[in-house]
This record gives C-alpha cells, sequence and structure tokens, in this order.
C-alpha cells in the first residue's frame, strides 16, 4: 500500500507508485480535513466539488495533485449526486501518504475519525477499509471482495471488549495481518473496481 516496499513474494502494488509520485502528505491531507470540517454542518459529512476546490487551495496541492482527488472525487461520487462523504474520501487517500503500511492504516483511521475520537465502530472501520480498498483498484491494482472486508472487520471486533467499538491505534497492527489484507497486500485479490 502506498509507497512501502514489497515484502517477498508480494508484488509492487500501482497505488505505490501513485505514492511515489503524489506531493500531498500528512500535513496537506489535515489543512483539507480542517476545511471539509468547517465547510459542514455539524454531524453532515458531505462536500461538494466547490468545497474540494476550495479545501484544495487553502492547503496548496500541487497542480498535478489537484487533477489525482478531483478524479478521485469522481469515483467516491457513486450516486452522481455531485458531493461525496469526504471521511471516506481522505481515508481512501490515506496510502497515498509517506510511510510503513501500518502507519497508512493508522492514519486512514485519524483521518475518517473527525471527532478525534481514537476509536470506531465496526461499520466505520468497513468503510475505511473498503475506501482504501477502492481506491487501490481505482489506480488498477487486485481488490479483495466485501465479504473479505467484512471478515477482516469481524476477525478485529472479536477481540474487542464490548464488540461495538475498537481503539484504532490497539488494532491497527490486526488489521494489517488479516489476512484478507495480507491478500490484498500481495496483490492477490480477486476483483477491480472503476
Amino acid at each position: 500500500m502506498g509507497n512501502a516496499t514489497s515484502v517477498k513474494g508480494e508484488k509492487q502494488l500501482y497505488i505505490a507508485a501513485m505514492a511515489n509520485v503524489t506531493q500531498v502528505e500528512r500535513k496537506e491531507m489535515g489543512m483539507i480535513r480542517k476545511s471539509f470540517g468547517d465547510a459542514c454542518v455539524t454531524g453532515a459529512y458531505m462536500i461538494n466539488r466547490d468545497q474540494l476546490a476550495d479545501a484544495m487551495t487553502a492547503a496548496n496541492i500541487m497542480p498535478q495533485d489537484v487533477e489525482i482527488l478531483e478524479r478521485m472525487f469522481t469515483m467516491f461520487d457513486k450516486m452522481g449526486a455531485a458531493q461525496i462523504d469526504y471521511r471516506e474520501f481522505l481515508a481512501g487517500l490515506a496510502p497515498l501518504v509517506r510511510g510503513d503500511v501500518k502507519a497508512r492504516v493508522l492514519f486512514g483511521c485519524e483521518m475518517f475519525d473527525v471527532n478525534d475520537a481514537g476509536s470506531i465502530k465496526k461499520h466505520e472501520l468497513a468503510l475505511i477499509v473498503n475506501a482504501m480498498n477502492n481506491v487501490a483498484s481505482w489506480f488498477g491494482d487486485p481488490a479483495v471482495t466485501p465479504e473479505e472486508v467484512d471478515a477482516l472487520c469481524e476477525n478485529v471486533f472479536l477481540e474487542s471488549k464490548d464488540g461495538v467499538v475498537v481503539n484504532y491505534g490497539e488494532v491497527v497492527h490486526q488489521i494489517v495481518e488479516d489476512p484478507a489484507f495480507r491478500t490484498f497486500l500481495a496483490g492477490q485479490g480477486s476483483v477491480h473496481y472503476g
């Protein structure tokens, strides 16, 4: 994922190549997230293209990256409503920042967690992993199935205290070591989107 080096026997993912090309890093992603949060009503997470453009301008995103983020907006706009959930958008883009796989997954969780609670629910973890999975697939990498993502979420939440919420900082290792995630990292997923 992102610009991480391949593990022996794993092929280099296309999203890894993109991470070496893009200039969007944690600082810029944080600025974009703040702009999105400022633009939205409390509890609403939908942004439109104008709000994306404003956020990219505020974060001084490079022109080549503006094009990538605009295309990603289009891909996330599944219903053609000209608006997207910015939490999923930012989580999906997390693999494009520098760092190892665990750091990128953790960053994706942090980007999604706009209230900075440090915890997520099972359906939120599914949204985060699906967003990353979809973005990788849009760049040409084989993705895992939605059922595999659901199984990953079940596995992570099996060991949680209440089965409802987990501290993502404490379970990121579980996420990246899950068989479905390992399949994804090995470039052995069975589906392509987009």
